[in-house]
């Protein structure tokens, strides 16, 4: 556990320098769309803050599994303390991002004047605070676990043959069940049971079960990785 928690900090170290570029990057936006607003030339309903913030977790599976698994071999860690670092790592800035959505979501439906610009925030628009604020963490923490897992397996699986056939199976299926109108009810029906499910305890379940199936296929990509 004590690795694990090295690993996280190592993580969180390698991660600075990107998370501040982002900030930066997002004041500014934030700052000219404001600023567009309130002159009249910019009158579109806006992005809540700490959701565009909360878009830096989709970088994160991005950014380890690619610049941190060499680095970490190469200073004696196992491939099995990667993947705990990695998973602990999730856990970690799932907790933090879904902690700072809940109390801005308060902000904003509280404190900020509506008369400034109109937003929108994935907390309404899933319905993740129909059950209060533990239910806006656990639906939040689980599905952003989710989606991290599923990142992840993408990048870790990138040389391997059997990623290559995953990359093209993916290419064909998304397209294709996009274009099919029976199928994208489907796969709408899906994504609804896994990220925004009515029942908090099936959410769960379902999302749980998912990402335990894709860490775990992770780690069999994990041990075949070449350095």
């Amino acid at each position: 556990m004590n690795r694990s928690l090295s690993i996280v900090r190592a993580n969180s170290n390698l991660l600075k320098f990107s998370f501040f570029v982002f900030i930066l990057a997002v004041a500014l936006q934030g700052v000219l769309d404001t600023v567009f607003n309130m002159s009249g030339i910019n009158d579109t309903i806006g992005i809540s803050f700490a959701n565009v913030i909360t878009i830096f977790l989709l970088v994160i599976p991005l950014i380890l599994p690619l610049y941190f698994f060499r680095r970490l071999l190469s200073l004696g860690a196992s491939r099995r303390d990667y993947m705990n670092g990695i998973i602990w790592t999730y856990v970690f800035y799932s907790i933090i991002f879904s902690l700072f959505n809940i109390l801005w979501f308060l902000f904003e439906n509280n404190y900020l004047n509506p008369s400034v610009r109109e937003y929108f925030n994935i907390m309404a628009l899933f319905n993740w605070d129909r059950s209060g604020v533990a239910g806006m963490f656990l639906y939040q923490f689980f599905s952003y676990l989710l989606v991290l897992s599923f990142i992840n397996l993408l990048v870790s699986c990138y040389k391997h043959i059997l990623g290559i056939g995953l990359y093209i199976a993916l290419s064909i299926v998304i397209p294709v069940s996009m274009a099919i109108g029976t199928l994208r009810e489907g796969v709408g029906i899906g994504l609804s049971y896994l990220l925004f499910n009515p029942s908090i305890i099936m959410q769960i379940v379902l999302s749980s079960i998912v990402t335990i199936i894709l860490f775990y296929c992770s780690w069999w990509f994990i041990k075949r990785r070449e350095l």
